[in-house]
């Protein structure tokens, strides 16, 4: 090796180790695998087993393999040579598989099953949240990889290992080469640069051949971060055949196909597949990889599986000002890791901004006798963060006092706005408990707490708990809040309001609203600029989260739907399956003109006719007027005098005569000379066509019920609240 290779190795040795973006036993390249951006970097080498050890190791080199030797050819719980053929799911760990023990040999495919299911991926768990991805080989402490459990390693799935090979927008995404004497497949990391003194061949070729490289090359190569697969060839049974060994390369995904196969990527001298045949009882070498936690260009870390959030935890450990982006919905599972100190007395405070992007942390955080004074929130303790754009789900079950919150404990100054909390929280503990919608405890300094959403519920059987804030201290300064979730045990409010509601209680700044007013929109619009009215809830809820909208739509014909739309300020697009129109009054008819991009701006009402029961409808930045459009439409439920609104009567949907609220987010037709009902889908795709008069009339002659939404009702309704019958609204006490 020259001087400068052994200098550039060198370099990027301390860069790694100074900048904490990788650990032990990654190579440097960084690989994009998935159009959300999700980045991984692999393993220095292949998966190794010992038995007798149970040792877990990374081959040295990234072209070393065993091959035909007696850990393959002869496994057993006691051989002290080396494995590196494994069975699928055969992880060491008893998830439920018949043969789950890496020195497996059967042939049998049912006896590799994840979980015991033959429908589950490595990646899944046996039942709710156990053994979740226990099946997978980097579940176990790795000697030369950080030997820690569950530290991060996994097997890329089938859509990964598709997204890396055939979708990267890179100059050179992979090549086949014989490096060190071994025939194998290179992977180019992104943003890979051709070092001066080596040439690709046939880069991005399936059906190339294999192209010899000097260990010269392979020095420039490894260190400018390619990935070398050998072709190891496979094992059947206790049989190496020596017709693939050096030529065949198959590596297994965590993807099942179905009962007998599962996804794999396979490559020789002329092609290069993922495949859907790799039969579970089949022994194929294993290559992981890690989720990379990346950082954008302002220096914030992304956050787009369980593994960055987790790699974040630790790196807060160091640097507890550092900020972070989610870039995808994450599932935590069973896993409990929480930003800041993990127990009670901790002196690990988070002090950085948290940005959600809209989406949702899923935590199912699980406290049990003698886990001791363990934090159940996803941010401990805060001092001087901000927590933001985020929605919190899930469930906590908790014999500590905290839980159910965004935080635990506050001190400093903090800002948590814009955060949604569905989590459904039960505390066992007796004696003071300090759970609230949105934070434990403000032990000191000065948190604001604004546009907050609660839906989740929580439970406990000690004292005082909050809805807004859980516990004694400063009074948190709250802004522009709703509270809807269900407690059970004692609650109570503790803070500075300021127009904020709760669904059980009132005090100074809090407003508690009744059923019509959080159904009608009216406590939306009081609430102000940030929140909608949620035509399928028929509650307030925040406009960050609604990136779509779900709408039920009434049957007419057998699988003919219709439903009309309006938002004064949220522009959106129907899905595939709904056709959206406006309509122009034309003496006794209306004509119906279709939107082909079925785009709908801000402040147009429009028809919608779909093949589906709900439409979905996604927010857009379109803006416009739509031409050849009588219909006008609410936000807030607002009372109107003969004007025709969507109905139905039996199978006729129309538009007939109504007084009363017209439902938020709906669309209506203000007077047509000389009509007394108009009906839709009889066939006529140019107009609604006028029938007879009745709103919800039958054919007998009585009346039916509908709820404000329009939704026709089996019965007389005995639930409290408001509804229509015969076009008139009826209050049911």
């Amino acid at each position: 090796m020259n001087k400068t290779k052994r200098l550039l190795i060198s370099m990027l040795t301390l860069l790694c180790c100074c900048t904490g973006m990788w650990a032990v036993g990654e190579l440097n390249g960084v690989f994009t695998i998935s159009a959300s951006g999700g980045k991984v970097q692999f393993s220095q080498g292949n998966l190794q087993y010992q038995a007798s050890t149970n040792t877990w190791r990374f081959a040295t080199n990234q072209y070393d393999y065993i091959g035909n030797a007696a850990g393959n050819t002869s496994p057993s719980s006691t051989q002290t040579a080396w494995i590196d053929y494994f069975n699928w799911g055969t992880s060491g760990y008893d998830h439920g598989a018949n043969c789950y023990q890496p020195w497996s040999t059967s042939t049998t495919r049912s006896d590799y099953y994840a979980y015991g299911s033959s429908s589950k991926n490595l990646y899944d768990a046996k039942d709710n949240n156990s053994m979740r991805g226990k099946a997978d080989w980097g579940y176990n402490a790795i000697s030369n990889g950080g030997n820690t459990e569950n530290s991060g390693w996994r097997v890329l799935t089938k859509d990964e290992w598709a997204y890396l090979i055939n979708t990267r927008s890179e100059t050179y995404r992979y090549a086949k080469g014989t490096i060190h004497g071994t025939n194998g497949l290179m992977l180019f990391p992104d943003g890979f640069t051709l070092p001066t003194e080596v040439s690709i061949s046939n880069a991005n070729t399936a059906g190339a051949s294999y192209t010899s490289y000097s260990d010269g090359d392979w020095t420039a190569l490894e260190a400018a971060g390619v990935v070398f697969l050998p072709a190891t060839g496979l094992r059947n049974g206790t049989s190496v055949p020596e017709s693939e060994k050096g030529s065949v390369g198959n590596y297994w995904s965590s993807t099942y196909m179905n009962a007998d196969c599962v996804y794999n990527i396979r490559f020789d001298g002329s092609s290069l597949n993922l495949v859907n045949d790799g039969d579970r009882q089949n022994g194929f070498p294993v290559r992981l990889v890690k989720d990379y936690l990346q950082q954008d260009g302002e220096g914030n870390f992304l956050i787009g599986s369980v593994q960055n959030w987790k790699d974040f935890a630790t790196l807060v450990q160091t640097t507890p000002t550092a900020n972070a982006k989610m870039i995808a919905d994450v599932n935590l599972g069973d896993d409990q890791t929480v930003i800041g100190g993990v127990y009670n007395g901790s002196t690990l405070f988070y002090q950085g901004t948290f940005d959600g992007q809209g989406h949702t942390l899923t935590i199912a955080y699980d406290v049990k006798s003698g886990d001791g004074e363990r934090f159940t929130t996803p941010f401990s303790l805060l001092d001087g963060a901000t927590i933001k754009n985020l929605h919190l789900d899930g469930t906590v079950n908790s014999t500590y006092a905290y839980g159910g919150s965004i935080a635990s404990i506050l001190i400093g100054t903090n800002t948590i706005e814009n955060v949604w909390n569905s989590v459904t929280a039960v505390c066992t503990k007796g004696g003071w408990v300090q759970m609230g919608g949105f934070i434990g405890v403000l032990g000191s300094g000065a948190t604001t707490i604004s546009d907050c959403l609660y839906t989740g519920s929580i439970t406990h059987n000690g004292g005082y708990s909050g809805y807004f804030n859980g516990g004694y201290g400063p009074e948190p300064t709250v802004n522009n809040c709703l509270v809807l979730g269900a407690f059970t045990g004692e609650f109570g409010f503790n803070g500075s309001y300021n127009n904020c509601y709760c669904k059980h209680a009132s005090t100074t700044g809090v407003t508690q609203p009744t059923d019509a007013q959080l159904s009608d929109g009216t406590t939306a619009a009081a609430l102000g600029s940030a929140w909608v009215q949620d035509a399928v809830s028929r509650e307030p809820r925040l406009d960050l989260f609604m990136a779509t909208t779900s709408l039920t739509a009434n049957e007419g014909k057998t699988g003919e739907y219709w439903s009309t739309y309006y938002d004064g300020a949220k522009s959106s697009i129907a899905d595939a399956n709904t056709t959206v129109y406006t309509g122009k009054v034309n003496g006794d008819k209306i004509a119906l003109t279709e939107i082909t991009d079925k785009t709908i701006p801000a402040g147009n009402a429009v028809i919608l006719k779909s093949t589906a029961a709900s439409v979905t409808l996604t927010k857009t930045s379109a803006t416009g007027t739509l031409a050849d459009n009588d219909l006008k439409g609410v936000d807030v439920a607002t009372a109107k005098t003969n004007v025709y609104c969507l109905n139905k009567n039996g199978t006729v949907v129309g538009f007939y005569k109504y007084t009363g609220d017209v439902p938020a987010h709906r669309a209506y037709i203000e007077s047509i000379s000389g009509a007394r009902m108009f009906s839709l889908g009889d066939g006529d795709a140019t107009g609604i066509v006028s029938m007879e008069e009745g709103r919800g009339i039958k054919e007998d002659g009585t009346g039916e019920w509908y709820s404000l939404d329009g939704r026709q009702l089996n019965a007389q309704p005995t639930r409290k609240g408001i509804y229509v019958k015969d076009g008139k609204k009826v209050v049911i006490k």
